[in-house]
This record gives structure tokens, C-alpha cells and sequence, in this order.
């Protein structure tokens, strides 16, 4: 069952683009498998060396959360949908520049060569836009507003 839904969340990656959603969906699928790999060991061990369990599958889940935010998700998603062309056709462009945050404005920067008229008009009218701001002290805590704002700065010139 969790083979065929990552396969199935691949294959509408596949089709439509790499989203948030469905890079987080087939993540938690494939925890959902690793758990049931666990308690599946908890069975075999038998019941009263089941102590392990609950321990063990929160001891699995915090790594791989840290993981999977520290490979920068954003950015992840941003250069798997500028790789390849989906069965739609196009990249959309607005998704990756808007709904993405400053991770993946650095990697769309990086990739303009692989954009399409349609989509150079996109970053075009995007450029005439905001980024949000650094706040009231004039510096910023989060660093990926910062490196999209220089990876904007050169895209924009």
C-alpha cells in the first residue's frame, strides 16, 4: 500500500509538478512504511518486549523532520519542476516564485536558462514586485529573505 502511494505521488509529480504538498505526502508515506516495518519487528519480538515501541517511532520521526528541512524543501521543489518538463506542458512559474517563499527564489535564479518566453514575461512582471521586508530594525533573522533578495537583485538587473 505505501509502495503504490509513492508511486502514485511520483506519477502526479510526474504529470502536474512537484508541490509542497505532494513532496510532504510521499515523505510521511514513506515514515508510514518505516512504522510499519517497526511495529511489525514489535510483533515479532512479542509482547512483552514491546517497551521499544512508542520510544522508537518518535526517535524516528524528529530526525527525519530535521531532515527533511534541512535538504531545504522549497528549493527541492523548485529544481525538480525546473528539471524536467511535465505532461502539462509548462512550469508554473508563479507557484515557484510566489507560493514557495525566498527558498526557491535562489534556485529559480540559477535556472532562468530553462524558462520559456511565457515564463521570462512571469519573471518579468515579477521583478517589478516586493519581497517582504527585513523588518523594523533593518536586519533579518530569516535568512532565506536575505538570499532571495540577492539572487533578485542579479535576476532583475
Amino acid at each position: 500500500i505505501v509502495v503504490d502511494a509513492v508511486y502514485r505521488l511520483d506519477g502526479y509529480a510526474d504529470a502536474y509538478g512537484l508541490t509542497m504538498l505532494r513532496l510532504y505526502s510521499t515523505w510521511f508515506a514513506i515514515w508510514i512504511g518505516a512504522v510499519f516495518l517497526v511495529v511489525g519487528a514489535a510483533f515479532v519480538v512479542g509482547y512483552a518486549g514491546r517497551r521499544w515501541l512508542a520510544p522508537t517511532l518518535v526517535a524516528s520521526l524528529l530526525p527525519s523532520l530535521f531532515l527533511l528541512n534541512a535538504v531545504n524543501p522549497e528549493a527541492l521543489v523548485a529544481a525538480r519542476n525546473l528539471q524536467g518538463s511535465t505532461e502539462v506542458g509548462t512550469v508554473d512559474l508563479d507557484y515557484l516564485l510566489d507560493d514557495l517563499g525566498g527558498d526557491a527564489i535562489p534556485t529559480v535564479a540559477h535556472n532562468t536558462g530553462t524558462l520559456s518566453r511565457l515564463d521570462s514575461d512571469t519573471l518579468d512582471y515579477w521583478c517589478d514586485g516586493d519581497l517582504p521586508d527585513s523588518g523594523p530594525f533593518g536586519w533579518n533573522v530569516n535568512l532565506s529573505v536575505e538570499y532571495a533578495r540577492d539572487a533578485r537583485s542579479d535576476l532583475c538587473r
